[in-house]
């Protein structure tokens, strides 16, 4: 029962290992995308409520 185990746990730091150096760099680049992207959003959204507030009337 014991090496069972131990095979278990070598198996879970393996793949935590591996998956750890494949996902971080992915994680970390979508953690940079939401910060570059949310201000984006956020200033179009804005921008688009004055063009709607300015022009909207107007059509």
């Amino acid at each position: 029962m014991g090496w069972i185990i131990a095979i278990l746990v070598i198996g879970l730091a393996i793949a935590g290992l591996v998956g750890g150096t494949v996902l971080h760099p992915l994680l970390y680049g979508l953690f940079i995308a939401s910060i570059l992207i949310t201000p984006l959003w956020l200033g179009s959204s804005i921008i688009n409520g004055i063009i709607n507030a300015i022009f909207g009337k107007r059509w």
